[in-house]
């Protein structure tokens, strides 16, 4: 019984740790053309070594923005290790939300781990913004609770195998 009840616990896994991801923001989701736009992101982990990091923001078919040519007097980036934010100026119509990249060493591993890119509203004047524009939107949140929920799951799982084993080898000690 007590064996059995070890290996139960030993099976039972936190499968939602060992995570590393990027979030990714900007104060608020809808701008008017001609604003600027600060935008920010980091490299998160649960666990895991993160070394060596190089932050980047990149737009699909653009590239890194700091190498783009039609970006590249518009936009200001400045970063740590972890973290980055690049200010961006005079907002465009046709600009789009860019996506960070965090580029960096994990657990001794080369490994790029991207954001989820989010979006950016701009719009013509303030009567468009404010007939026009979304709710600002929540904040995609990775759901770092479930991961609590799961450690405390094991740790019960342990307790009471514990209290199992205990009751367990007491009886055989009185029989004996």
């Amino acid at each position: 019984m007590c064996k059995l009840s070890l290996f139960i616990l030993l099976l039972i896994q936190v499968p939602a740790s060992a995570r590393v991801w990027v979030n990714q923001w900007s104060l608020k989701n809808s701008y008017i053309a001609g604003e600027t736009a600060t935008l920010y992101c980091n490299i998160t982990s649960d666990q895991e070594k993160i070394i060596f990091c190089r932050m980047k923001w990149v737009i699909k078919d653009q590239g890194d923005l700091l190498k783009a040519e039609s970006y590249k007097h518009r936009v200001n980036m400045s970063s740590t290790n972890t973290a980055a934010s690049m200010t961006w100026r005079n907002l465009t119509l046709k600009d789009t939300m860019p996506t960070c990249i965090a580029q960096c060493h994990i657990d001794g591993v080369f490994q790029n781990t991207y954001g989820n890119g989010g979006t950016l509203h701009i719009f013509d004047d303030i009567n468009q913004m404010t007939t026009l524009a979304p709710k600002e939107f929540k904040k995609e949140n990775d759901l770092p609770w479930l991961n609590y929920i799961f450690i405390s799951i094991n740790i019960l799982i342990f307790f009471v195998a514990t209290v199992i084993c205990a009751s367990y080898f007491r009886t055989q000690m009185k029989r004996n």
